[in-house]
């Protein structure tokens, strides 16, 4: 699984299996920097919302149906509330920066994403799935939480690539 450059300079595309599964496109000149994603039976998209640009809200066919917060402002744990499902992540440093889904617990870890340098200094995200993610129904809105986040910080670090890769 990863992601990889679209047609155009904002547009990515999630390749899995050698199919692309979900493409987004970024749009960095209206407010919130508001993402598009589409994919096969689904159309969502994510924007920022709040003071400090730290929320992000998910919205299908202009109806709300996530957001993510913090529990309290001093917590360095965020909530995705998603669907009726509430699934917790958190920053982390793992020599670079890193996020981590789980729903209960960090020993319940469903996902990780992170920066990581490759052999030629180029910035990439990777990604570390644990098993059963693959079923789960949220998949693609976490994915795209993940390289929502993350894009900016591998393109500004990146000179002709972006990738994402699972292990």
């Amino acid at each position: 699984m990863k992601w990889i450059k679209g047609i155009s300079k904002t547009s990515f595309d999630l390749i899995e299996k050698d199919k692309t599964t979900l493409q987004m496109t970024f749009n960095y000149d209206q407010k919130g920097n508001p993402v598009i994603c589409k994919g096969s039976g689904f159309n969502f998209s994510i924007i920022r919302e709040g003071f400090w640009k730290s929320n992000l809200l998910i919205k299908e066919n202009e109806q709300l149906i996530g957001r993510t917060y913090t529990e309290k402002w001093f917590s360095n744990y965020s909530i995705l509330e998603i669907k009726g499902q509430q699934i917790k992540y958190k920053y982390r440093n793992n020599s670079m920066a890193e996020l981590a889904f789980f729903v209960k617990n960090e020993a319940n870890v469903m996902l990780t994403c992170g920066l990581k340098s490759d052999n030629d200094k180029k910035v990439v995200v990777e990604l570390n799935i644990s098993q059963g993610f693959e079923q789960n129904p949220l998949k693609y809105y976490i994915l795209s939480i993940c390289w929502y986040i993350f894009c900016p910080i591998a393109q500004e670090n990146t000179i002709d690539y972006l990738l994402l890769m699972a292990q």
